[in-house]
């Protein structure tokens, strides 16, 4: 017997990859497109801003921040928070005593739709500054000329 002919005849094991790069190719386009991509600075009050050419570009992140849409609704931002919270009119000086208390040293900036009533940013920051909040800022769409 020639059990060396018979070892050479034996075909050796292999894995066929090209399906398997298929598959998560499949998988990788499949979360790429379910996935939903937000901008840190993206609020879920959809607001236009006013523009204005002075300006500082701060981290949305780390901002206490008030928006008042164009329908008068109001949310609040807490730092660091990952999704604003809605406030009623009624509620908003309570809500407001209650961030100066928790944030005594942070700024608050609010961001008034530009299509929102002049009247609702205005007792906004009428209420803001009741609450004993010192620093507000108003936040814009920065443009690129005067």
């Amino acid at each position: 017997m020639n059990f060396r002919n018979a070892r050479s005849r034996r075909r050796e094991a292999s894995l066929d990859l090209t399906p398997l790069i298929d598959v998560i190719f499949l998988l990788l386009i499949f979360f790429l497109v379910t996935v939903t991509f937000a901008r840190p600075d993206q609020s879920a009050v959809a607001v236009e801003l006013p523009e204005g050419v002075t300006g500082t570009a701060l981290s949305p992140d780390q901002r206490l921040t008030i928006t008042v849409s164009p329908d008068g609704d109001i949310a609040i931002k807490e730092p660091g928070a990952g999704e604003e919270r809605f406030i009623d009119e009624t509620g908003a000086d309570r809500a407001l005593r209650d961030l100066r208390a928790s944030y005594p040293n942070t700024p608050l900036y609010l961001r008034g739709d530009r299509s929102a009533l002049y009247g609702s940013v205005v007792g906004i920051l009428d209420r803001a500054r009741a609450a004993g909040f010192e620093r507000i800022f108003n936040v814009i769409e920065r443009s690129a000329s005067p």
